[in-house]
């Protein structure tokens, strides 16, 4: 396989398929490149991560959104959470609601979990 420089937005590609599942012998192959080669892009995204300005970090994964509502001050630590009142009211009721199916799913002999 020859040597040529790959553009950002095949960079982009390969550490997006890898993250995706795809192996990095597949990647090779699709790309023409060297198995090693692959590796190099992926090892230099994960050591740079979303600390760099270059390609890397720009193809930092899609962070999962948390669902939990709360912050921590980067600075001193101090976690804050964000749950209101009526949040807190609805979690209550919405686990009560639960409990309540779950008792008719068990007098019905339907198992739950």
């Amino acid at each position: 396989m020859g040597f040529r420089h790959l553009s950002q937005s095949e960079v982009h590609d390969i550490i997006r398929s890898f993250n995706d599942g795809e192996t990095k012998s597949q990647i090779a192959l699709r790309y023409g490149i060297d198995h090693s080669t692959v590796i190099y892009h992926i090892r230099k995204h994960e050591r740079l991560g979303s600390y760099s300005s270059d390609v890397y970090a720009v193809v930092a994964v899609e962070p999962k959104p948390c669902i939990h509502p709360s912050m921590k001050c980067l600075v001193c630590g101090r976690a804050q959470d964000e749950l209101r009142r009526e949040e807190r009211q609805l979690i209550r009721d919405l686990q009560n609601r639960l409990k309540i199916a779950q008792e008719r799913l068990k007098t019905h002999g339907i198992p739950v979990e």
